[in-house]
């Protein structure tokens, strides 16, 4: 059991390193392409929106607001993974961490109902 969870939790973070290439990648080709090379700093634009969405309440000005903060929220993990990309990591390099996680944790770490996994 605790095999197959490490071998997911292998797959999930080899998911989450090709993401963030892709990421990277497309940030970076907007960045060539566009007249400011700001892209990913729409952060205070988005505040400008939900303040004024605040301001008028027109109708469905709530579901915008929802919107614009989900927006928001992408954008700063954008953000941190263009400051914090991990994409330099080999996938040995991410399989041996993991490995070295799953040690540290104590391997079998299950709640008092045992049908739960603390680890992942």
């Amino acid at each position: 059991m605790l095999k197959k969870l490490e071998e997911e939790f292998y797959k999930i973070q080899m998911d989450c390193r090709d993401k963030q290439q892709e990421i990277v990648e497309c940030v970076n080709t907007l960045s060539e392409i566009a007249l400011n090379n700001k892209v990913t700093s729409s952060n205070e634009y988005l505040d400008m929106l939900i303040k004024t969405e605040n301001e008028e309440k027109k109708a469905g000005y709530e579901a915008r607001i929802e919107g614009y903060k989900k927006l928001k929220q992408a954008n700063e993990m954008i953000e941190d993974i263009m400051k914090n990309s991990t994409t330099k990591k080999s996938e040995a390099e991410i399989k041996a961490e993991v490995k070295r996680r799953m040690k540290e944790e104590g391997k079998s770490k299950m709640n008092k109902s045992g049908d739960d996994c603390v680890i992942c």
